[in-house]
């Protein structure tokens, strides 16, 4: 089931700042995305450009800093985000299938897609709902939701994925001491 996003706060502020997000993600080549380390989760290209994750196990946290540089405007609008558990864009090739999965993380999260580079021969489904993207908006769900996505068509999908703590979804953004 795909989550309401208007009482979401760190999802305003992330459409608030598609232009920002699309303007670095398009700076970006597809040899600077890594394949997605679950080989086993897809059939066809899922890679991704990791910006953030709270998981210090996770085997390409070490493109994490190198990545960050690149995308300084990203990386400065996810700090006032509180809760933030992972965060960068993620691209499927067409012909991609991200089988259906319920993320085994610790902690349950939302998980927000806003669309960047996106086409209607791709879509996502979580629970019994299926939807596309479209730039400039998110989609969101709980991580817990069954989820999955295809690519059928002509040209990759990407989206800046974010997952923010479940309970930390409804905080408003943190302000920084000036």
């Amino acid at each position: 089931m795909f989550e309401s996003i208007a009482s979401h706060p760190f999802i305003q502020h992330i459409e608030a700042h598609f232009q920002a997000i699309l303007k670095e993600c398009s700076a970006l080549s597809a040899e600077d995305y890594l394949d997605w380390p679950v080989r086993d989760a897809y059939a066809g290209s899922w890679r991704i450009y990791p910006l953030y994750c709270s998981d210090p196990g996770w085997s390409v946290g070490a493109s994490i800093p190198g990545n960050r540089r690149r995308c300084p405007e990203v990386c400065r609008l996810l700090e006032p985000i509180e809760g933030l558990a992972l965060a960068g864009f993620s691209r499927i090739e067409p012909g991609t299938h991200i089988y259906p999965h319920v993320d085994s993380t610790e902690s349950l999260t939302l998980r927000s897609h806003l669309g960047l580079f996106v086409h209607h021969g791709a879509e996502i489904r979580a629970g019994d709902q299926r939807r596309t993207w479209e730039p400039g908006k998110c989609l969101a769900f709980l991580s817990s939701t069954v989820h999955e996505a295809v690519n059928r068509g002509p040209t990759s999908r990407t989206v800046f994925l974010v997952d923010v703590l479940a309970e930390c979804a409804h905080l408003p953004l943190r302000t920084r001491a000036v």
